[in-house]
């Protein structure tokens, strides 16, 4: 019992060592439904490039009906 807990914590060891990137590297990240982002995602904040913009709420087109639906 003792070794098939052995070789199943040794290949778990394995499997999560193969996943963990070396100190230092960045990996790419995914920034989601973000497609006008502009900066830098980085594990470390101060690695980190921000986007910040002015913050303009969205509006209705010109014209546009003004109807609520209430379900």
């Amino acid at each position: 019992m003792n070794s098939v807990r052995t070789v199943l914590l040794a290949s778990l060891a394995v499997a999560a060592g193969a996943t963990i990137a070396p100190a230092g590297a960045q990996q790419p990240q995914p920034v989601g439904p973000y497609k006008d982002f502009n900066g830098t995602i980085n594990l470390d904040v101060r690695d980190s490039k921000a986007d910040w913009g002015p913050f303009t709420p969205k509006k209705a087109p010109e014209g546009a009906p003004n109807i609520l639906f209430v379900l």
